[in-house]
């Protein structure tokens, strides 16, 4: 958290950083699911931090179906490029929405991105996600 001195006058922009809000983002269009992960188009977030270690809830929300049981859905979150532990998990041929919660530390201020991607296990069943409820949200300090 920031320190804040006595007597200090606070800004908006003091407040601003501390003030716990969120941001989402939707898929782009419907995505066949590949076995090399790629980025969900539009479920990325950027986001400006003014203070160091400000610690974040990012939930997924995949939104997909499968025409078989021999392949699994693998769900990620990336942030600044890096594949946070953790993945959504999938088995089965109904349509569904697949959750996932992370929780991660923005080390320093600054931007930061944090994006969802897709893969699965094996080549041996089509995948798609789907536009209408495939999205990501990020909720801190400072968001909104």
């Amino acid at each position: 958290m920031m320190a804040f001195t006595a007597g200090q006058k606070l800004s908006a922009a003091d407040l601003g950083a501390i003030t716990p809000g969120s941001a989402q983002a939707v898929l782009s269009g419907d995505q066949t699911v590949t076995t090399t992960a790629a980025d969900l188009a539009g479920c990325s977030i950027t986001i400006t931090t003014v203070l160091s270690n400000t610690a974040v809830v990012v939930d997924g929300v995949f939104d997909m179906v499968s025409n078989g049981t021999a392949d699994i859905f693998l769900g990620t979150l990336q942030v600044d490029g890096v594949t946070q532990t953790g993945e959504a998990h999938y088995v089965g041929t109904a349509r569904t929405t697949v959750m996932m919660t992370w929780e991660a530390t923005l080390a320093t201020p600054g931007s930061h991105t944090l994006k969802l991607r897709a893969g699965k296990g094996s080549n041996s069943n089509v995948m798609t996600t789907f536009q209408n409820h495939t999205r990501i949200v990020v909720s801190g300090p400072g968001i909104g």
